[in-house]
C-alpha cells in the first residue's frame, strides 16, 4: 500500500490536469454517483477524498450555490485544484475536522483503494452524517479489467507505482454496516470514459494515473492490452471502465 500524501502531493497536478482537459470523460462515472445521493437545494455534502474537486464540480453543475460543497482532501498539493468557491479541509479522511452531525451527504469516489484503513473513514463519515444522511461511495472491484490496469500498466509506468487495495464482493455493504449504517445497494456497473478521438483518450490516462514512464503511443497499447475500447463513425473513443457503487443511510 503506498502513502496517499505522498503519492498525489507528487502527480495530482497531472490528475487534475487530465481533468481539466477533458472535463466530461468520466462524466457518466461521476452521474451515477450523484444519483445515489438524493441531492436536495440547501444540503451540505462532503466530497472526501475530494482530489482537485471533480465530485464537487459536477454538484455544483448540476445546483449551483444551491448546495453547500465541503471538499476534504488529505494531500495539499492535490487539493490546489479545487475550484476557491468550495471549502476545503486538508486533514486525515480517519479525522475529519467537522463536527458530529453536522452534514446531510458524503460522497467518495474512485478514493477508497488508496486508503491504509477503509474502514476508519467509514465510521468517520458515519459520525459527521447526520441521522438521515446519505453516505455513497464507489471504487474498483478486486479481479476487473480496472484493477488489472490500475496494479499492472499503471504501477509500472508511473513514478509513485500503484498497488491498490481494491474492494471484493460484498466488501461495501459490510463497511457501511460496521460504521453503523443501513446500506441501500451494492451494485458493479459498468460505463465508458468518453473522449473526441483516440489520442484524447491516451492523452487523459497518461496524465490521470501519473504515467510518466510511457508515451502516449505506448499508453494506448497497454489500454488495448486490458481494456476495451469503442471507437464510433465519427472518430469519438470509448473506455470501457466499471466500479462497484453503494449507498447507505444513517439511522
Amino acid at each position: 500500500m503506498f502513502d496517499y500524501k505522498q503519492v498525489f502531493g507528487q502527480r495530482g497536478h497531472l490528475y487534475n490536469r487530465a481533468s481539466q482537459r477533458y472535463p466530461n470523460a468520466r462524466a457518466i462515472e461521476r452521474k451515477l454517483i450523484l444519483d445515489k445521493l438524493d441531492l436536495r437545494r440547501g444540503v451540505t455534502i462532503v466530497d472526501a477524498p475530494a482530489g482537485g474537486g471533480y465530485v464537487a464540480d459536477g454538484i455544483v453543475q448540476m445546483f449551483g450555490d444551491d448546495v453547500k460543497v465541503i471538499c476534504v482532501e488529505p494531500a495539499a498539493k492535490f487539493a490546489g485544484g479545487i475550484d476557491q468557491r468550495f471549502e476545503r479541509l486538508v486533514c486525515p479522511l480517519e479525522r475529519i475536522d467537522l463536527p458530529d452531525g453536522s452534514v446531510d451527504r458524503v460522497v467518495s469516489l474512485a478514493g477508497l483503494h488508496h486508503l491504509p484503513s477503509k474502514l476508519a473513514f467509514f465510521a468517520e463519515a458515519a459520525r459527521i452524517l447526520k441521522p438521515g444522511g446519505i453516505f455513497a461511495a464507489a471504487d474498483v472491484l478486486e479481479g476487473t479489467p480496472p484493477a488489472r490496469f490500475l496494479n499492472g500498466p499503471v504501477d509500472r509506468y508511473s513514478e509513485t507505482g500503484h498497488d491498490g487495495d481494491f474492494l471484493k464482493t460484498g466488501e461495501l455493504t459490510r463497511l457501511f454496516e460496521q460504521a453503523g449504517l443501513r446500506p441501500i445497494a451494492e451494485q458493479l456497473i459498468s460505463f465508458t470514459w468518453d473522449f473526441p478521438d483516440e489520442p484524447a483518450l491516451a492523452e487523459y490516462c497518461k496524465d490521470l494515473f501519473g504515467l510518466t514512464k510511457a508515451d502516449p503511443q505506448q499508453v494506448r497499447r497497454e489500454i488495448d492490452k486490458i481494456l476495451e475500447v469503442f471507437v464510433d463513425h465519427a472518430g469519438m473513443a470509448r473506455m470501457v471502465w466499471s466500479l462497484v457503487y453503494g449507498s447507505a443511510v444513517k439511522a
